[in-house]
This record gives C-alpha cells, sequence and structure tokens, in this order.
C-alpha cells in the first residue's frame, strides 16, 4: 500500500462554519462529523464557548474538539485548501452550484486521489443568514441540498 492508498477517504475535508452563533449547533456539527468520519473542523469567529459546551452535544468527540482550529479570518481558515465548497439554502446565480450531492462526494473522492495533498473545505455560514457575499466569493461551488422549497434552510448541523 503507498501513501496515498494509506489516506483515509474523508482526511482531505475540512468543515469550516464561519461565525456560528450557537454552541449546541457547533457540538451537534462535531457529532455530525464524528459520525461520518471527518475530522477537521475550523471556526471562523465564533461566540465565545468551552470544549465542554460542545461535549454536552458532541459526546466522545474530544479527537475533533482537540484538533479543532479557531480563527479571526475566513482567508486565514481557507488558506491551505485546494477548492472550498460552500452550502446555501437559495440559487447564487454568479456562483457555480450544484444540487447532486452524491456526484459531488465522488468529485471530491477524485480530487482528493488525483492531486495531492489536497483539501477540500465544506463551507458553512451563520445559522440566521448564511454565507455572506465575501464568504460565497471564496467559494468554487456552491452545493444545494435538496430540500422542501417552501423552507429549504436547514439547521447548520442537518447540512
Amino acid at each position: 500500500m503507498n501513501a496515498l492508498e494509506a489516506i483515509h477517504p474523508l482526511d482531505p475535508i475540512i468543515v469550516v462554519l464561519n461565525r456560528p452563533q450557537e454552541v449546541v449547533n457547533i457540538g451537534a456539527v462535531v457529532r455530525a462529523m464524528k459520525n461520518m468520519g471527518i475530522s477537521h473542523l475550523r471556526l471562523v469567529r465564533p461566540e465565545p464557548f468551552t470544549g465542554d459546551e460542545i461535549l454536552r452535544v458532541a459526546h466522545r468527540c474530544d479527537d475533533i474538539i482537540d484538533r479543532m482550529t479557531i480563527h479571526d479570518q475566513l482567508d486565514d481558515a481557507l488558506a491551505d485548501t485546494n477548492y472550498v465548497i460552500g452550502t446555501a439554502a437559495i440559487a447564487h446565480h454568479k456562483r457555480p452550484q450544484t444540487n447532486d450531492i452524491r456526484g459531488l462526494a465522488q468529485d471530491i473522492h477524485r480530487r482528493a486521489h488525483h492531486y495531492h495533498p489536497y483539501r477540500v473545505a465544506l463551507l458553512f455560514g451563520q445559522e440566521d443568514d448564511g454565507l455572506d457575499n465575501h464568504a460565497l466569493d471564496r467559494c468554487h461551488l456552491v452545493a444545494m441540498l435538496p430540500s422542501n422549497p417552501a423552507y429549504p434552510a436547514l439547521n447548520l448541523a442537518q447540512s
């Protein structure tokens, strides 16, 4: 087995939460990451919190919390990434977008094994406003999860 084959399939993925407001949502994201096997989390200007507050929601996720980094600027959190995928509930016509989540997952996997090292950021916005234009400008692609058109906004951890 060569070094590339030894890479965990989800290791190139970094979850970036831009200005998260609620510690319970950070905890829910950490728990979802643990469930899915994603281990890299970066927070940009979160509201104040403690690791213990996150652990109330994200039981046995100390490894992700210990590895988590906090950044003052979004650009710093994305500095070492090659590809940024933003998430949105509504279409942003000036940006490439997809709602083919399965195809997107295959594309990420292909890129991660073709270009090494390769880091993909999954960028999530604030709970009440989503990604602002500054954040969207950093995205190579915007992913829209299929949902009820009458109520498309998902909770941070659900997306």
